[in-house]
C-alpha cells in the first residue's frame, strides 16, 4: 500500500448579478362637483303612443373552437436523479392534438434559450433527447404543450425536472474540496485514475496515478489544491511514484 499527493487545478467563480429599483406612481386629484339648476316648469302630458311590435330574438352564435383534452406528462418520474443523458420523455395523449411541444431548460419558465425544443405530431408521445444536449450533474426541467390550431395546453403536472449522475468507475472513495467547487473521486478499478468533479463546468478531469494500483480512498488537504490517496499496489513488490 502506498499514499500519493495529487495536485488539483484551481477554479473561478461567476459572475454576480444585480436587481433593478421599482418605479413609483402618482395618484390624480379629484374633480369639482357641478351645482344644481332650476326646477323645469310643468308641461303638457304627451298622449300615448302605439305599443312596439315585438323585435326579432337574435340566433345563438357558434361555439368557439374547443383546446385539447386533459393529459399528463409520465417518464421520467419527477425529481429522478439517475437518468442517463439522452433520456426518453413520455406523456399521455391529449384528445384531439395534432402536435405537441417539448421542451427541456434549465429554468422553469422556459425561455426562448431552451437547452433542448422539439415539436412532434399528434400521434407522438414519446421523445428521446439527442446526444450531446445535456450534462452530468445539472438539474433539467420538461414540460409538454399540446396544440390543436390556435389553442394550447401545457400538462397540469409541468414542469418535472430530472438530472443524470457523474459516472465514475469503480468509484471508492470521495472528498470535497473546502470551496465546494470540486469533488475529488477515487476510482478502485485496476490501474484507476483520481477523477476530479468541476462542479461549475460539470466537467470531470482524470489525474492517472502512474501506479500499477488502485485507489481505495482519499483526503482533501485543507487549502483545498492537494489530495492524499490511498492505492494498493496490483504488482508484486509495489511501487511508489509521482504522477
Amino acid at each position: 500500500m502506498s499514499a500519493l499527493v495529487l495536485v488539483l487545478a484551481g477554479c473561478g467563480g461567476g459572475a454576480g448579478t444585480t436587481t433593478g429599483t421599482g418605479g413609483g406612481y402618482v395618484t390624480g386629484t379629484g374633480g369639482v362637483v357641478g351645482t344644481g339648476g332650476s326646477p323645469a316648469t310643468g308641461g303638457v302630458v304627451g298622449t300615448g303612443g302605439s305599443p312596439a311590435t315585438g323585435g326579432v330574438v337574435g340566433t345563438g352564435g357558434s361555439p368557439a373552437a374547443g383546446g385539447t383534452g386533459g393529459f399528463m406528462l409520465i417518464g421520467p418520474i419527477d425529481k429522478s436523479s439517475e437518468q442517463p443523458l439522452t433520456p426518453t420523455l413520455s406523456w399521455s395523449p391529449a384528445e384531439g392534438a395534432t402536435a405537441y411541444v417539448v421542451e427541456v431548460a434549465y429554468f422553469t419558465n422556459f425561455p426562448s434559450t431552451d437547452v433542448f425544443q422539439a415539436t412532434v405530431d399528434g400521434s407522438t408521445t414519446q421523445i428521446t433527447v439527442p446526444t450531446g444536449r445535456l450534462q452530468a450533474g445539472a438539474i433539467y426541467y420538461w414540460r409538454v404543450t399540446a396544440q390543436k390550431g390556435n389553442a394550447q395546453t401545457i400538462a397540469p403536472n409541468a414542469p418535472r425536472w430530472f438530472s443524470s449522475p457523474y459516472l465514475v468507475p469503480g468509484a471508492h472513495g470521495l472528498d470535497v474540496t473546502p470551496d465546494d467547487k470540486k469533488v475529488v473521486v477515487a476510482s478502485d478499478a485496476d490501474d484507476g485514475s483520481i477523477y476530479v468533479i468541476d462542479l461549475g463546468s460539470r466537467q470531470v478531469g482524470a489525474i492517472p496515478t502512474g501506479l500499477q494500483s488502485h485507489a481505495v480512498g482519499l483526503a482533501v488537504a485543507p487549502d483545498g489544491k492537494h489530495a492524499l490517496a490511498t492505492l494498493v499496489s496490483n504488482a508484486a513488490d509495489g511501487v511508489n511514484g509521482w504522477p
